[in-house]
Protein backbone atom coordinates (compact mmCIF):
# COMPACT_ATOMS: atom_id res chain seq x y z
CA UNK A 1 0.00 0.00 0.00
CA UNK A 2 1.43 3.41 -1.00
CA UNK A 3 2.20 6.27 1.36
CA UNK A 4 -0.80 8.36 0.27
CA UNK A 5 -3.19 5.42 0.64
CA UNK A 6 -1.87 4.65 4.14
CA UNK A 7 -2.29 8.30 5.11
CA UNK A 8 -5.88 8.36 3.88
CA UNK A 9 -6.72 5.16 5.83
CA UNK A 10 -5.22 6.58 9.03
CA UNK A 11 -7.00 9.89 8.56
CA UNK A 12 -10.30 8.14 7.90
CA UNK A 13 -9.95 6.11 11.12
CA UNK A 14 -9.04 9.17 13.15
CA UNK A 15 -11.92 11.21 11.76
CA UNK A 16 -14.37 8.33 12.24
CA UNK A 17 -13.58 7.75 15.92
CA UNK A 18 -12.56 11.32 16.74
CA UNK A 19 -10.10 10.23 19.47
CA UNK A 20 -6.54 9.29 20.06
CA UNK A 21 -4.56 7.37 22.71
CA UNK A 22 -3.31 9.26 25.73
CA UNK A 23 -0.64 8.46 28.24
CA UNK A 24 -2.09 6.27 30.99
CA UNK A 25 -4.57 4.56 28.63
CA UNK A 26 -7.12 7.44 28.52
CA UNK A 27 -8.64 9.01 25.43
CA UNK A 28 -9.54 12.58 24.63
CA UNK A 29 -11.61 13.84 21.63
CA UNK A 30 -9.44 15.64 19.05
CA UNK A 31 -10.60 18.23 16.50
CA UNK A 32 -10.73 16.52 13.04
CA UNK A 33 -9.35 19.63 11.28
CA UNK A 34 -6.35 19.65 13.64
CA UNK A 35 -5.72 15.99 12.86
CA UNK A 36 -6.01 16.68 9.12
CA UNK A 37 -3.67 19.68 9.27
CA UNK A 38 -1.08 17.79 11.31
CA UNK A 39 -1.13 14.82 8.95
CA UNK A 40 -0.83 17.07 5.86
CA UNK A 41 2.12 19.06 7.21
CA UNK A 42 3.90 15.89 8.32
CA UNK A 43 3.60 14.23 4.94
CA UNK A 44 3.60 17.27 2.59
CA UNK A 45 5.67 20.29 3.69
CA UNK A 46 4.13 23.72 3.03
CA UNK A 47 0.56 22.42 2.96
CA UNK A 48 -2.50 23.22 5.06
CA UNK A 49 -5.28 20.84 6.09
CA UNK A 50 -8.72 21.23 4.56
CA UNK A 51 -11.86 19.19 5.28
CA UNK A 52 -14.50 18.74 2.59
CA UNK A 53 -17.45 16.36 3.11
CA UNK A 54 -15.47 14.47 5.76
CA UNK A 55 -12.41 14.04 3.53
CA UNK A 56 -9.01 15.54 4.33
CA UNK A 57 -7.26 17.49 1.54
CA UNK A 58 -3.79 18.99 1.57
CA UNK A 59 -3.61 22.17 -0.60
CA UNK A 60 -0.43 24.24 -0.69
CA UNK A 61 -0.17 27.20 1.67
CA UNK A 62 0.03 30.78 0.37
CA UNK A 63 3.18 31.47 -1.61
CA UNK A 64 3.51 27.87 -2.82
CA UNK A 65 2.27 25.97 -5.86
CA UNK A 66 1.62 22.25 -6.25
CA UNK A 67 4.00 20.51 -8.64
CA UNK A 68 4.79 16.83 -9.07
CA UNK A 69 3.13 15.85 -5.78
CA UNK A 70 4.92 18.51 -3.69
CA UNK A 71 4.55 22.21 -2.90
CA UNK A 72 7.24 24.49 -4.30
CA UNK A 73 7.65 28.26 -3.93
CA UNK A 74 6.00 30.50 -6.51
CA UNK A 75 9.42 31.80 -7.56
CA UNK A 76 10.61 28.27 -8.25
CA UNK A 77 7.32 27.46 -10.01
CA UNK A 78 7.62 30.51 -12.29
CA UNK A 79 11.16 29.42 -13.18
CA UNK A 80 9.99 25.88 -13.99
CA UNK A 81 6.71 26.90 -15.61
CA UNK A 82 7.86 27.02 -19.27
CA UNK A 83 9.29 23.52 -18.91
CA UNK A 84 6.15 22.37 -17.08
CA UNK A 85 3.97 23.84 -19.81
CA UNK A 86 5.99 22.19 -22.56
CA UNK A 87 5.91 18.84 -20.76
CA UNK A 88 2.16 19.02 -20.23
CA UNK A 89 1.56 19.93 -23.90
CA UNK A 90 3.75 17.11 -25.19
CA UNK A 91 1.92 14.65 -22.94
CA UNK A 92 -1.59 15.89 -23.79
CA UNK A 93 -1.23 16.92 -27.44
CA UNK A 94 1.32 14.94 -29.48
CA UNK A 95 3.33 17.05 -31.95
CA UNK A 96 2.69 20.24 -29.97
CA UNK A 97 4.96 22.33 -27.78
CA UNK A 98 4.22 24.48 -24.75
CA UNK A 99 4.48 28.26 -24.62
CA UNK A 100 3.30 30.85 -22.09
CA UNK A 101 1.09 33.54 -23.66
CA UNK A 102 -0.20 36.31 -21.42
CA UNK A 103 0.16 34.05 -18.41
CA UNK A 104 -1.62 31.06 -19.97
CA UNK A 105 0.00 27.81 -21.10
CA UNK A 106 -0.97 27.14 -24.72
CA UNK A 107 -0.07 24.24 -26.98
CA UNK A 108 0.51 25.30 -30.61
CA UNK A 109 1.46 22.61 -33.11
CA UNK A 110 5.09 22.12 -34.04
CA UNK A 111 6.28 22.86 -37.58
CA UNK A 112 4.72 20.61 -40.20
CA UNK A 113 1.46 20.05 -38.28
CA UNK A 114 -1.92 21.77 -38.29
CA UNK A 115 -4.20 22.33 -35.30
CA UNK A 116 -7.61 20.63 -35.57
CA UNK A 117 -10.03 20.03 -32.70
CA UNK A 118 -7.19 20.65 -30.20
CA UNK A 119 -5.01 18.00 -31.83
CA UNK A 120 -2.09 18.31 -34.23
CA UNK A 121 -2.49 16.59 -37.59
CA UNK A 122 -0.44 16.50 -40.78
CA UNK A 123 -1.38 18.66 -43.78
CA UNK A 124 -2.30 15.47 -45.63
CA UNK A 125 -4.72 14.46 -42.87
CA UNK A 126 -6.09 18.01 -42.85
CA UNK A 127 -6.76 17.99 -46.58
CA UNK A 128 -8.46 14.63 -46.21
CA UNK A 129 -11.11 16.25 -43.99
CA UNK A 130 -12.36 18.59 -46.73
CA UNK A 131 -14.59 16.07 -48.58
CA UNK A 132 -16.13 15.06 -45.26
CA UNK A 133 -16.79 18.58 -43.91
CA UNK A 134 -17.29 20.70 -47.04
CA UNK A 135 -19.90 20.58 -49.85
CA UNK A 136 -18.62 19.87 -53.33
CA UNK A 137 -19.03 23.46 -54.53
CA UNK A 138 -16.96 24.75 -51.57
CA UNK A 139 -14.03 22.32 -51.48
CA UNK A 140 -11.39 24.43 -49.68
CA UNK A 141 -11.43 23.82 -45.91
CA UNK A 142 -10.03 26.15 -43.25
CA UNK A 143 -10.25 25.42 -39.53
CA UNK A 144 -9.93 27.93 -36.68
CA UNK A 145 -9.33 27.06 -33.04
CA UNK A 146 -8.87 29.22 -29.95
CA UNK A 147 -9.08 29.24 -26.16
CA UNK A 148 -11.55 31.07 -23.95
CA UNK A 149 -11.52 30.88 -20.16
CA UNK A 150 -9.27 27.83 -20.33
CA UNK A 151 -11.64 25.91 -22.65
CA UNK A 152 -10.84 25.07 -26.27
CA UNK A 153 -13.16 25.86 -29.17
CA UNK A 154 -12.96 25.39 -32.93
CA UNK A 155 -15.00 26.02 -36.06
CA UNK A 156 -14.44 25.49 -39.77
CA UNK A 157 -15.35 27.35 -42.96
CA UNK A 158 -15.44 26.15 -46.56
CA UNK A 159 -14.43 28.23 -49.58
CA UNK A 160 -14.97 28.00 -53.32
CA UNK A 161 -11.30 28.29 -54.26
CA UNK A 162 -7.79 28.82 -52.92
CA UNK A 163 -7.97 32.60 -53.46
CA UNK A 164 -10.79 32.95 -50.95
CA UNK A 165 -11.89 36.23 -52.53
CA UNK A 166 -8.53 37.93 -51.91
CA UNK A 167 -7.59 40.65 -54.41
CA UNK A 168 -4.08 42.11 -54.33
CA UNK A 169 -4.26 45.81 -55.22
CA UNK A 170 -2.59 49.00 -54.09
CA UNK A 171 -4.30 50.15 -50.89
CA UNK A 172 -1.30 51.86 -49.32
CA UNK A 173 -2.98 55.28 -48.98
CA UNK A 174 -6.40 54.09 -47.82
CA UNK A 175 -7.43 55.11 -44.33
CA UNK A 176 -11.21 54.68 -44.84
CA UNK A 177 -11.31 51.67 -42.54
CA UNK A 178 -15.06 52.09 -41.90
CA UNK A 179 -15.64 51.13 -45.55
CA UNK A 180 -13.76 47.88 -45.00
CA UNK A 181 -16.05 47.05 -42.06
CA UNK A 182 -19.13 47.60 -44.24
CA UNK A 183 -17.73 45.74 -47.28
CA UNK A 184 -20.69 44.00 -49.01
CA UNK A 185 -18.44 41.36 -50.57
CA UNK A 186 -17.57 40.19 -47.05
CA UNK A 187 -21.19 39.82 -45.97
CA UNK A 188 -21.47 36.09 -46.60
CA UNK A 189 -18.26 35.00 -44.87
CA UNK A 190 -18.74 37.43 -41.95
CA UNK A 191 -22.36 36.30 -41.53
CA UNK A 192 -21.38 32.62 -41.48
CA UNK A 193 -18.57 33.25 -39.00
CA UNK A 194 -20.82 35.42 -36.82
CA UNK A 195 -23.52 32.75 -36.76
CA UNK A 196 -20.97 30.16 -35.62
CA UNK A 197 -19.76 32.41 -32.78
CA UNK A 198 -23.31 33.41 -31.80
CA UNK A 199 -24.47 29.79 -31.72
CA UNK A 200 -21.56 28.70 -29.53
CA UNK A 201 -22.19 31.68 -27.23
CA UNK A 202 -25.85 30.68 -26.92
CA UNK A 203 -24.96 27.05 -26.16
CA UNK A 204 -22.53 28.22 -23.47
CA UNK A 205 -25.09 30.61 -21.98
CA UNK A 206 -22.87 33.69 -22.41
CA UNK A 207 -24.27 37.09 -21.47
CA UNK A 208 -23.97 40.30 -23.49
CA UNK A 209 -20.43 41.18 -22.44
CA UNK A 210 -19.29 37.54 -22.33
CA UNK A 211 -20.26 37.24 -25.99
CA UNK A 212 -17.95 40.17 -26.75
CA UNK A 213 -15.11 38.64 -24.73
CA UNK A 214 -15.64 35.32 -26.51
CA UNK A 215 -15.41 37.06 -29.90
CA UNK A 216 -12.29 38.93 -28.74
CA UNK A 217 -10.67 35.59 -27.85
CA UNK A 218 -11.44 34.25 -31.34
CA UNK A 219 -9.95 37.26 -33.14
CA UNK A 220 -6.96 37.44 -30.78
CA UNK A 221 -6.28 33.77 -31.59
CA UNK A 222 -5.62 34.64 -35.25
CA UNK A 223 -1.88 34.92 -36.02
CA UNK A 224 -0.36 38.40 -36.37
CA UNK A 225 1.02 38.87 -39.88
CA UNK A 226 2.99 41.75 -41.39
CA UNK A 227 1.69 43.40 -44.58
CA UNK A 228 5.10 43.51 -46.28
CA UNK A 229 5.49 39.76 -45.75
CA UNK A 230 2.06 38.61 -46.95
CA UNK A 231 1.53 41.25 -49.69
CA UNK A 232 3.74 43.39 -51.98
CA UNK A 233 2.87 46.50 -49.92
CA UNK A 234 4.07 47.96 -46.62
CA UNK A 235 0.56 49.04 -45.65
CA UNK A 236 -2.32 46.86 -46.81
CA UNK A 237 -5.68 47.02 -44.99
CA UNK A 238 -7.76 43.89 -45.57
CA UNK A 239 -11.47 43.40 -45.99
CA UNK A 240 -13.02 41.15 -43.31
CA UNK A 241 -13.39 38.21 -45.70
CA UNK A 242 -9.70 38.45 -46.58
CA UNK A 243 -8.60 38.45 -42.94
CA UNK A 244 -10.80 35.42 -42.25
CA UNK A 245 -9.39 33.52 -45.21
CA UNK A 246 -5.79 34.60 -44.57
CA UNK A 247 -6.22 33.38 -40.97
CA UNK A 248 -4.78 36.58 -39.56
CA UNK A 249 -3.49 40.07 -40.21
CA UNK A 250 -2.13 43.14 -38.46
CA UNK A 251 -3.91 45.56 -36.12
CA UNK A 252 -6.19 47.33 -38.60
CA UNK A 253 -7.13 44.02 -40.27
CA UNK A 254 -8.20 42.28 -37.05
CA UNK A 255 -9.89 45.44 -35.71
CA UNK A 256 -11.90 45.76 -38.93
CA UNK A 257 -12.88 42.08 -38.65
CA UNK A 258 -13.81 42.48 -34.97
CA UNK A 259 -16.01 45.49 -35.75
CA UNK A 260 -17.69 43.64 -38.64
CA UNK A 261 -18.52 40.60 -36.47
CA UNK A 262 -19.82 42.62 -33.51
CA UNK A 263 -21.88 44.82 -35.81
CA UNK A 264 -23.48 41.68 -37.27
CA UNK A 265 -24.26 40.60 -33.69
CA UNK A 266 -26.09 43.88 -33.13
CA UNK A 267 -23.50 45.77 -31.08
CA UNK A 268 -22.79 49.48 -31.51
CA UNK A 269 -19.12 49.62 -32.53
CA UNK A 270 -16.48 52.11 -33.66
CA UNK A 271 -12.84 51.90 -34.63
CA UNK A 272 -10.17 53.55 -32.48
CA UNK A 273 -7.10 55.20 -33.97
CA UNK A 274 -4.04 55.33 -31.70
CA UNK A 275 -0.50 56.36 -32.67
CA UNK A 276 0.71 53.54 -34.97
CA UNK A 277 -2.14 51.28 -33.86
CA UNK A 278 -5.82 50.55 -34.55
CA UNK A 279 -8.31 48.93 -32.16
CA UNK A 280 -12.07 48.43 -31.87
CA UNK A 281 -14.50 50.10 -29.49
CA UNK A 282 -17.86 48.70 -28.32
CA UNK A 283 -20.65 50.65 -26.63
CA UNK A 284 -20.56 49.90 -22.89
CA UNK A 285 -21.33 51.11 -19.42
CA UNK A 286 -17.97 51.21 -17.59
CA UNK A 287 -19.71 50.84 -14.22
CA UNK A 288 -20.95 47.37 -15.25
CA UNK A 289 -17.49 45.88 -14.77
CA UNK A 290 -15.72 44.81 -11.59
CA UNK A 291 -12.33 45.75 -13.05
CA UNK A 292 -11.02 49.08 -14.38
CA UNK A 293 -11.89 49.61 -18.06
CA UNK A 294 -10.59 52.06 -20.63
CA UNK A 295 -13.34 53.74 -22.62
CA UNK A 296 -13.68 56.73 -24.95
CA UNK A 297 -16.68 59.08 -25.22
CA UNK A 298 -18.34 59.76 -28.56
CA UNK A 299 -21.74 61.34 -29.25
CA UNK A 300 -22.82 60.93 -25.62
CA UNK A 301 -21.85 57.25 -25.41
CA UNK A 302 -18.86 55.39 -23.97
CA UNK A 303 -16.98 52.88 -26.12
CA UNK A 304 -14.84 50.31 -24.33
CA UNK A 305 -11.43 49.53 -25.78
CA UNK A 306 -11.02 46.11 -27.44
CA UNK A 307 -7.50 44.86 -28.22
CA UNK A 308 -7.39 42.46 -31.17
CA UNK A 309 -3.71 41.62 -31.68
CA UNK A 310 -2.69 40.20 -28.29
CA UNK A 311 -4.13 37.31 -26.33
CA UNK A 312 -5.85 37.45 -22.97
CA UNK A 313 -7.15 41.05 -23.13
CA UNK A 314 -10.83 41.38 -22.28
CA UNK A 315 -13.25 44.30 -22.63
CA UNK A 316 -11.67 47.61 -21.64
CA UNK A 317 -8.17 46.23 -21.00
CA UNK A 318 -5.55 48.45 -22.60
CA UNK A 319 -2.10 46.94 -23.29
CA UNK A 320 0.74 48.61 -21.41
CA UNK A 321 2.28 49.84 -24.68
CA UNK A 322 -0.70 52.17 -25.23
CA UNK A 323 -1.52 53.42 -21.73
CA UNK A 324 0.35 56.65 -22.40
CA UNK A 325 -1.47 57.35 -25.69
CA UNK A 326 -3.03 60.81 -25.43
CA UNK A 327 -4.28 61.10 -29.01
CA UNK A 328 -7.03 58.53 -29.58
CA UNK A 329 -9.39 59.14 -32.49
CA UNK A 330 -12.87 57.61 -32.49
CA UNK A 331 -13.64 56.49 -36.05
CA UNK A 332 -17.40 55.98 -36.47
CA UNK A 333 -18.91 53.59 -38.98
CA UNK A 334 -20.76 55.64 -41.57
CA UNK A 335 -23.17 52.97 -42.71
CA UNK A 336 -23.90 52.12 -46.32
CA UNK A 337 -22.79 54.93 -48.64
CA UNK A 338 -20.56 55.50 -51.69
CA UNK A 339 -17.01 56.70 -51.18
CA UNK A 340 -15.64 58.27 -54.36
CA UNK A 341 -11.92 58.78 -54.91
CA UNK A 342 -10.58 60.80 -57.82
CA UNK A 343 -7.33 59.61 -59.41
CA UNK A 344 -6.77 56.89 -56.81
CA UNK A 345 -3.16 55.80 -56.27
CA UNK A 346 -1.66 58.48 -58.50
CA UNK A 347 0.23 61.64 -57.68
CA UNK A 348 -2.21 63.63 -59.84
CA UNK A 349 -5.90 62.86 -60.34
CA UNK A 350 -5.63 63.08 -64.14
CA UNK A 351 -3.27 63.75 -67.04
CA UNK A 352 -3.37 66.58 -69.56
CA UNK A 353 -1.82 67.66 -72.85
CA UNK A 354 -2.14 70.98 -74.66
CA UNK A 355 -1.57 72.79 -77.92
CA UNK A 356 -1.87 76.49 -78.73
CA UNK A 357 -1.73 79.13 -81.43
CA UNK A 358 -1.59 82.91 -81.35
CA UNK A 359 -5.22 83.10 -80.26
CA UNK A 360 -6.15 80.09 -78.08
CA UNK A 361 -4.68 77.29 -76.05
CA UNK A 362 -6.44 73.90 -76.27
CA UNK A 363 -6.30 71.43 -73.34
CA UNK A 364 -7.12 67.71 -73.40
CA UNK A 365 -7.67 66.20 -69.93
CA UNK A 366 -7.18 62.44 -69.96
CA UNK A 367 -7.26 59.51 -67.54
CA UNK A 368 -9.80 61.01 -65.16
CA UNK A 369 -10.34 57.93 -62.96
CA UNK A 370 -13.12 57.58 -60.43
CA UNK A 371 -13.10 54.76 -57.85
CA UNK A 372 -16.01 53.84 -55.60
CA UNK A 373 -14.64 52.32 -52.39
CA UNK A 374 -18.00 52.70 -50.65
CA UNK A 375 -20.49 50.05 -49.68
CA UNK A 376 -23.28 50.93 -52.13
CA UNK A 377 -23.24 52.08 -55.78
CA UNK A 378 -22.73 55.77 -56.50
CA UNK A 379 -25.86 57.03 -58.25
CA UNK A 380 -26.08 59.33 -61.27
CA UNK A 381 -22.40 60.28 -61.25
CA UNK A 382 -21.45 63.41 -63.19
CA UNK A 383 -17.99 64.62 -64.21
CA UNK A 384 -17.48 68.36 -64.50
CA UNK A 385 -14.28 69.64 -66.13
CA UNK A 386 -13.39 73.30 -66.61
CA UNK A 387 -10.62 75.76 -67.29
CA UNK A 388 -11.18 78.33 -64.55
CA UNK A 389 -10.41 81.98 -65.19
CA UNK A 390 -10.52 83.17 -61.57
CA UNK A 391 -10.68 81.67 -58.11
CA UNK A 392 -14.20 83.11 -57.88
CA UNK A 393 -15.50 80.45 -60.24
CA UNK A 394 -15.52 82.25 -63.60
CA UNK A 395 -14.42 79.90 -66.38
CA UNK A 396 -13.02 80.10 -69.89
CA UNK A 397 -14.53 76.78 -70.92
CA UNK A 398 -16.35 73.87 -69.26
CA UNK A 399 -18.01 70.53 -69.93
CA UNK A 400 -20.24 68.16 -67.92
CA UNK A 401 -20.61 64.45 -68.62
CA UNK A 402 -23.03 61.97 -67.02
CA UNK A 403 -21.17 58.77 -66.20
CA UNK A 404 -24.17 57.00 -64.66
CA UNK A 405 -23.86 54.63 -61.68
CA UNK A 406 -20.53 53.33 -60.39
CA UNK A 407 -20.85 49.96 -58.59
CA UNK A 408 -19.17 49.01 -55.32
CA UNK A 409 -15.42 48.53 -55.93
CA UNK A 410 -16.08 49.78 -59.45
CA UNK A 411 -14.30 52.53 -61.36
CA UNK A 412 -14.82 54.79 -64.36
CA UNK A 413 -12.30 56.38 -66.73
CA UNK A 414 -13.06 59.49 -68.76
CA UNK A 415 -11.31 62.09 -70.91
CA UNK A 416 -12.33 65.63 -71.91
CA UNK A 417 -10.94 67.10 -75.13
CA UNK A 418 -10.57 70.54 -76.64
CA UNK A 419 -11.24 72.80 -73.67
CA UNK A 420 -9.79 76.18 -74.59
CA UNK A 421 -8.68 79.49 -73.05
CA UNK A 422 -7.18 82.63 -74.58
CA UNK A 423 -3.45 82.55 -75.13
CA UNK A 424 -1.69 84.78 -72.63
CA UNK A 425 -4.46 84.52 -70.02
CA UNK A 426 -4.15 82.60 -66.73
CA UNK A 427 -6.23 79.47 -66.11
CA UNK A 428 -6.29 76.34 -64.00
CA UNK A 429 -7.84 72.92 -64.51
CA UNK A 430 -10.78 72.07 -62.24
CA UNK A 431 -12.44 68.65 -61.94
CA UNK A 432 -15.57 68.09 -59.83
CA UNK A 433 -17.30 64.72 -59.35
CA UNK A 434 -20.84 64.81 -57.96
CA UNK A 435 -23.97 62.69 -57.87
CA UNK A 436 -27.22 61.90 -56.07
CA UNK A 437 -25.97 60.06 -52.96
CA UNK A 438 -22.44 61.16 -52.11
CA UNK A 439 -20.46 64.24 -51.25
CA UNK A 440 -18.80 65.92 -54.23
CA UNK A 441 -15.09 65.39 -54.84
CA UNK A 442 -12.91 68.17 -56.30
CA UNK A 443 -9.40 68.50 -57.70
CA UNK A 444 -7.66 71.63 -58.94
CA UNK A 445 -4.33 72.20 -60.68
CA UNK A 446 -2.03 75.13 -60.25
CA UNK A 447 -2.37 78.26 -62.38
CA UNK A 448 -0.96 78.34 -65.93
CA UNK A 449 -0.21 81.14 -68.38
CA UNK A 450 1.03 80.55 -71.96
CA UNK A 451 2.08 83.59 -73.96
Amino acid sequence: MGKIAVLLVVLAALLMFGCCAMEGGGTEPTDPLTVCTSACQESYPHTVGNLSNGTCHCPCENGYQQYDGTCISLEEYDYLRPAICNSDCEASYPHSYGTIRNGTCTCPCENGYISYNRTCITPQDFEGLAPVLCPEEYPVLKIYDWLYEGKSYYLYLCYKNEAGGTVIENRSNRQDYWNFVEDPYSNDSVSILTNHLANISKQEGFGEYERVDFTIAFVQGLPYTFDNVTTPYDDYPRFPSETIYADGGDCEDTSILMAAILKKMGYDVVLLGLPHHVATGVFCNPSDFDHPVTSYPYNGRDYCYLETTGEGYSIGELPADYTSATEVTVIPLHGAQPDIYLGWGRERAYKYVYSYDSRDIYVNITDIRLDNFGTVPAKNVKIYAALEATEGGQVWDQYTYTAGDIPVRGYYNYSVTNLHAPTGESFRISIVIYGDNFKSVESESGWFTWD
